[in-house]
């Protein structure tokens, strides 16, 4: 059970001591969940799994233009793109309790860097889940923009994240995030050509953004309960 201290006499907020058992079963999870998901995905053989992995959209997308041996007039399914609305909503969730977060922690007088640190995560993450569902980045082309050009921004803004606030993720064992950029890192190294020849590719691809997105959700929570927390 959590342990409450007071934070000065006289001040009725509280600070939650997160218990490391807590921590560690949310890491677990982080790195649980994908294997299931995509382990179960990859094992049933009555849905091909890409219909379930890939964007709703752009499986609809492909049934309708033939080019899978789904008839066009069963199109579409609602479990089309189950396992990429899942990583949308964990998205979303994350950005919200982020902010609910940061925003208790300036309430609170807590240090303004933290606070600062779970908004700006915060704002990236609504963004990420924004672009992740509506399909941003793969429709850069009819904004003029390189897809390309639409990633390096991303890096450039997750470099400037690690830049300004790497001492509180180093006071804070934020580990987490550096496995999450590591799934990532593969999603896009295995959506090169050279790797689509390989069978079930998109089973990679989208399985490694999918344990991409868990564990940066389960890094995040962790940084929240420590932001709060009087250890």
């Amino acid at each position: 059970m959590a342990v409450l201290d007071q934070t000065s006499v006289g001040d009725v907020s509280m600070r939650v001591r997160a218990p490391s058992s807590l921590k560690f079963c949310i890491a677990f999870g982080s790195l649980a969940l994908p294997l299931v998901v995509i382990a179960i995905v990859a094992q049933q053989e009555r849905i091909d799994p890409s219909f379930l992995l890939r964007d709703p959209l752009a499986v609809a997308r492909s049934v309708v233009r033939g080019e899978t041996m789904m008839q066009p007039a069963d199109c579409c399914k609602a479990w089309f793109g189950m396992v990429s609305q899942l990583g949308g909503m964990i998205w979303s969730g994350v950005a919200a309790i982020l902010a609910f977060t940061g925003i208790l922690a300036l309430i609170r007088h807590l240090p303004a860097r933290d606070a600062g640190m779970l908004l700006w995560a915060s704002a990236f993450t609504g963004f990420l889940a924004i672009d992740d569902m509506l399909m941003l980045h793969e429709n850069a082309g009819h904004l003029g923009l390189n897809e390309r050009i639409v990633f390096s921004g991303y890096a450039m803004l997750m470099v400037c994240y690690f830049f300004i606030w790497w001492r509180n993720l180093m006071a804070k064992r934020a580990w987490l995030i550096l496995v999450s950029l590591a799934f990532f890192s593969l999603s896009v190294v295995v959506d090169i050509d050279v790797f689509k020849v390989v069978d079930n590719h998109v089973i990679f691809e989208d399985g490694f953004k999918f344990a991409g997105i868990t564990t940066w959700a389960g890094a995040q929570i962790i940084l929240c309960l420590q932001v709060l927390s009087t250890d």
